[in-house]
């Protein structure tokens, strides 16, 4: 069934391309215009059209290149005008831009899409870069972009990195900036080599550490001691490491120390030095009892060879001090400021006698405590006197 409907379709066709479609008795597979009538076949100029549908009469207005225009019509002579690839007014084989509508509009001499630079002329490329300087966004550098960040390698702040990428927003490509994450004057304020937003020891040296512990010493509770924790029980700035006591916050180095048997300032030493509620004493050198004046020593209980009192005139004579008896020595023994007063056979006070009688108002020649009586009294002396 199939077959027979197939030949049947074949034999409509083949009767249909053996009409006379324009009736002028000639059919059309020899009819040299099957479409116009044409019943002689006259052919003037002999070519494959009949004088009835041929637009071009060889004789009178050929079509030399055969693109059905005759040669006076013809908008490309020797091209067919047929072949238009871009729809202009100009055929291919005469058109200088087959591919440009616009033919060239810059007129420099390039046509799309070969044009690099479009609306401009390409020929003007001052830095030789095969870039148009008008579409060049770069036209004074021969490389352009290197890092391909926007900005021309001539005017580039930081070559090889994007100038645009600033976390900070100082003005500093972070590519070229040595603390990418900190803003504008605070890169490094304490120019210790280390960014603000790093330093360990903000306003101060990070890299001065005595102790090695790697926390500088401005800001490390135990400078000179290792702490690598840096714990500080009590809450009084001084690390464990160096603070004796740190379960107290009023014990540290440094610290006022007190008179109540504690070392207070963690120096080792207890109720040493100017201790609060310590007293003042006075260098007794000599044992009499009384102290030099200027020899002031503090201390919460009483050192040895001091004394509370500084009326000594002579710490380096336990016979001479305030109060002892005047002898006729060329001496201020008893520290009144007078030498050998009394000598003229009275006491200091003029009423009784002299202790060593002198005659006619001078000192007798070895009027002094002679021999060992003298120093024995004055040892007893000593030791009564010794803590007054």
């Amino acid at each position: 069934m199939r077959g027979w409907v197939f030949g049947l379709a074949l034999t409509l066709a083949g009767n249909a391309w053996a009409a006379d479609a324009d009736g002028d008795g000639v059919q059309n597979p020899v009819d040299n215009c099957p479409f116009a009538v044409n019943p002689t076949q006259a052919n003037v100029d002999g070519d494959a059209l009949g004088d009835a549908c041929d637009p071009c009469n060889d004789f009178v207005d050929p079509d030399t290149d055969g693109d059905g225009t005759c040669n006076s019509l013809d908008l490309c002579p020797g091209w067919d005008d047929r072949q238009n690839s871009d729809g202009d007014a100009e055929p291919n084989g005469c058109d200088d831009c087959p591919l440009d509508p616009a033919n060239d509009a810059d007129a420099d001499g390039v046509c799309e899409p070969d044009d690099q630079c479009s609306g401009f002329d390409d020929a003007f490329d001052a830095d030789f870069d095969g870039i148009p300087d008008l579409c060049d966004p770069c036209p004074e550098s021969y490389y352009n972009d290197s890092d391909n960040d926007g900005s021309c390698n001539t005017d580039d702040i930081c070559p090889g990195f994007n100038d645009f990428a600033d976390a900070d927003q100082d003005g500093e490509p972070d590519g070229c900036d040595p603390c990418p994450d900190d803003p504008a004057g605070a890169d490094d304020a304490d120019q210790d080599d280390v960014c603000d937003s790093d330093d360990t020891c903000p306003g101060e040296d990070d890299f001065a550490d005595r102790d090695g512990d790697g926390f500088p010493d401005a800001c490390d509770n135990c400078p000179d001691a290792f702490g690598k924790g840096q714990k500080d029980a009590d809450g009084d700035g001084f690390g464990f490491v160096c603070d004796c006591d740190d379960t107290r916050s009023d014990f540290f180095p440094g610290a006022v120390e007190l008179c109540d048997g504690i070392d207070n300032d963690c120096d080792g030493e207890v109720d040493e030095g100017a201790a609060i509620g310590d007293v003042q004493w006075f260098e007794d050198l000599d044992g009499d009892g009384q102290g030099a004046p200027g020899t002031l020593v503090y201390g919460c209980t009483q050192p040895e060879q001091t004394s509370t009192n500084a009326d000594d005139c002579d710490d380096r004579n336990p016979l001479i001090f305030t109060g002892a008896n005047e002898w006729c020595d060329a001496v201020d023994n008893n520290c009144d400021g007078a030498v050998d007063e009394g000598c003229d056979g009275t006491d200091d006070t003029g009423t009784g006698p002299a202790p060593q009688p002198t005659s006619c108002g001078s000192c007798a020649s070895g009027a002094t405590p002679a021999g060992a009586a003298a120093w024995l009294v004055a040892g007893v002396v000593l030791g009564m006197r010794r803590r007054r």
